[in-house]
């Protein structure tokens, strides 16, 4: 038996957050979502079993029972509850216990909550960023390319991003600033607009690197500037003008030469951050410049994101693509082995 097919009979672990302070339809939301995984995975022949993280001891006390030989965790964490900006908490106590698990490492996930580090990180590779400055107060704002984006420096999920992101003037700007410093007690990131168009790339593996189909979020509905962005809204309040409004074009309709360039340079930035499994390439293109939004190395993998999408116009069922993931992290954890048997 090769070492992939002694991995391959692993049991599958996934753990997932809920936090007590949320809604009862965003728990629910959670176990759907789940409970979708679970069967996906059980259709594959996986033994699979599921734990509930609901504060920072959960980790240890509740995988105290198994044993990390035969154990493959399927991380589906955003956080440890109560703790903020906790994403890489999980894997960091993954490490330390000695599970395999699927996605980035704790290194990865922690660098990309420092957007203004990740940032620098790309320039330095050549990637193409939006011109951007992180700002910890709003004395002597020294800003004055518009139309600019207000986003927080430090979060994700799109925390706190509405029409009145976008800003045209100082006095836009400094409200916004103050947005983030008084109800999110952190910094600003503001970037110059790129009012051009986006789109959500799946980039997976690790040795060998594929990119799904291209997904392009289409604003056309929209004839004010201000709405021409994935809000917090158009993720997670359906029914919402963003939510409703934004189309997903898949795959986007693209030249050769567009295809090519957002390809490259997907695969470039998921190397250059070290990545691994799968992540998120958010990109614009104006005037046939491709810029970088974010790369999100733990992105939503849930049957109605856009990777499941994405995989889905390939001929993929979800538990199909599923089972991908979970291969390419065995691939993974087997090619590490082989080395260290060297």
């Amino acid at each position: 038996m090769t070492e992939k097919e002694k991995n391959a009979k692993k049991k599958i672990l996934i753990i997932y957050d809920i936090d007590d302070n949320w809604w009862e339809t965003e728990k629910r939301e959670v176990y759907d979502s789940v409970k979708s995984l679970k069967t996906a995975l059980l259709k594959k022949k996986f033994e699979v079993e599921d734990i509930e993280i609901n504060r920072k001891e959960d980790l240890t006390i509740k995988l105290k029972k198994y044993s990390n030989n035969n154990v493959l965790i399927f991380n589906w964490c955003e956080s440890i509850p109560g703790l903020p900006q906790s994403e890489w908490k999980v894997p960091d106590a993954l490490e330390k216990l000695g599970f395999a698990y699927t996605g980035s490492s704790a290194d990865v996930l922690k660098l990309s909550y420092d957007k203004y580090r990740t940032i620098e990180i790309l320039k330095k590779n050549n990637i193409d960023i939006p011109f951007s400055k992180v700002y910890e107060h709003t004395h002597n704002l020294d800003w004055n390319i518009y139309p600019a984006i207000v986003k927080s420096a430090v979060d994700h999920c799109s925390l706190g991003i509405s029409p009145k992101s976008v800003v045209f003037n100082n006095d836009e700007l400094k409200e916004r600033i103050d947005y983030y410093l008084k109800n999110y007690n952190q910094p600003a990131l503001v970037e110059v607009f790129i009012d051009g168009r986006e789109f959500h790339v799946s980039v997976l593996g690790n040795e060998i690197i594929e990119v799904l189909p291209i997904a392009e979020m289409d604003y056309s509905k929209f004839e004010d500037i201000h709405d021409r962005l994935c809000t917090y809204e158009s993720k997670f309040v359906p029914g919402s003008k963003h939510y409703s409004g934004i189309e997903t074009l898949l795959p986007a309709p693209l030249t050769n030469d567009e295809f090519r360039k957002i390809i490259e340079v997907s695969k470039l930035s998921f190397k250059i951050l070290g990545c691994r499994d799968y992540a998120r390439i958010d990109i614009r293109m104006l005037d046939n410049k491709i810029y970088v939004l974010d790369v999100n190395p733990n992105p939503d993998i849930s049957a109605d994101a856009s990777m499941a999408c994405a995989a889905e116009f390939l001929g993929m069922d979800y538990s199909d693509f599923i089972e991908k993931l979970v291969n390419i992290t065995i691939d993974r954890y087997s090619a590490a082995s082989a080395k260290l048997k060297k």
